[in-house]
């Protein structure tokens, strides 16, 4: 079950009136596959045939299309719940203008009698877990393996295809450019200033901070690492390792800007992720927790893992050192002081970094 349970795409002017989601030719199909009689099979194996023939639907119809919750689930973008749509990256730009509209009203639309606004602050932290989510769901495509279950069992092309590098590389350059940007329509001081007395940032901080490990992941660099193995000219760890850094510290670029807190914040995080996976190489992997849920155990190891076995640690070494150099070079230009020890920490924790890699 995927749970679209609405339709967050649509937009102002569409002319779009079906927004809850129906009974329609997916739900027949499934229905249909999973409880019409077979009447001349005598065995479950004998019913294996027909079951195969009704799901060759999909190939033709790819509205029909559905994927299991096996292994390859956990590693296929296309594979998801709560999500509509083929294209991940406009399906979640079409919905963040959504929750930006949806954000923009909450103030007004569930403010309470009493003054307490208890409904404005659970909304407000269902709707920013939503914005995650989603934003969340486009990393999966960094690495990501598409699984072809009936095209291959049909003979019509392999089971699993990578995800195209310049389709990562697409995904990368969204979750910094817009997954990644503070969201001001979260941030606005009239919203939070209805509901929280204190920590009022912290939500969106953390919102980051799960946007960025999710996609520097183990799971991101074991699927990579594997990538580049089969694929001379696949996405690398280094290359994602390189594109992110460049994102993450845009400002280094640009001299006498002054990096605002919440961009620190995303900074501090970024250090504070790689030092814990750094730390972590030496360690055997823990699967107990996922497996407590049914995750298999090869896919818990590749989910929970921090690299091992990767191109990981070299990767940080090179990027982190380039790092170094363009912070030092930036120390002088900046006139903010919060930005000068900013970066002068930033400095010495980089460095620290490298080393370990050593």
């Amino acid at each position: 079950m995927s749970y679209g349970r609405i339709n967050f795409v649509a937009q102002p002017g569409d002319g779009v009136t079906q927004f809850v989601g129906k009974v329609g030719p997916y739900d027949r199909f499934a229905i249909a596959w999973g409880y019409k009689p077979i009447p001349e099979a005598a065995t479950p194996d004998d019913e294996v045939p027909t079951l195969d023939k009704w799901a060759d639907a999909q190939l033709d119809n790819p509205w029909l299309a559905f994927g299991g919750e096996d292994v390859p689930s956990f590693f296929d973008p296309t594979v998801l719940t709560e999500t509509i749509g083929k294209d991940r990256i406009e399906t979640t730009v079409l919905g963040l203008q959504n929750l930006d509209r949806v954000a923009a009203r909450l103030a007004s639309a569930a403010r309470d009698q009493n003054g307490t606004n208890a409904d404005v602050a659970e909304m407000y932290g269902i709707l920013l877990d939503t914005r995650t989510s989603w934003i969340r769901d486009v990393a999966k495509m960094v690495g990501g393996v598409v699984e072809h279950r009936a095209e291959a069992r049909a003979g019509k092309g392999p089971r699993f295809v990578p995800v195209p590098s310049d389709q990562q590389r697409q995904a990368v350059a969204f979750l910094l450019k817009d997954g990644l940007a503070p969201p001001e329509k979260f941030l606005d001081p009239n919203l939070i200033s209805l509901f929280a007395a204190a920590d009022a940032t912290a939500a969106v901080e953390e919102s980051q901070a799960r946007t960025l490990d999710s996609l520097l992941s183990g799971r991101v660099y074991t699927m990579l690492n594997q990538q580049a193995i089969l694929d001379p000219k696949a996405y690398t760890i280094t290359d994602l390792l390189a594109e992110v850094t460049g994102g993450v510290w845009a400002e280094l670029g640009q001299p006498g800007t002054p990096i605002p807190p919440l961009r620190r914040a995303l900074q501090r995080a970024y250090l504070d992720w790689l030092e814990q996976q750094l730390a972590g190489q030496g360690e055997p992997v823990d699967t107990a927790r996922l497996e407590a849920y049914g995750v298999p155990p090869e896919a818990a190891a590749i989910l929970l893992s921090s690299g091992q076995g990767t191109d990981f640690n070299g990767a940080v070494g090179t990027v982190l050192t380039e790092l170094a150099d363009r912070i030092e070079a930036s120390m002088g230009w900046t006139g903010d002081r919060a930005t000068a020890a900013h970066l002068a920490n930033s400095l010495v924790r980089v460095k620290a970094i490298v080393a370990s890699t050593r």
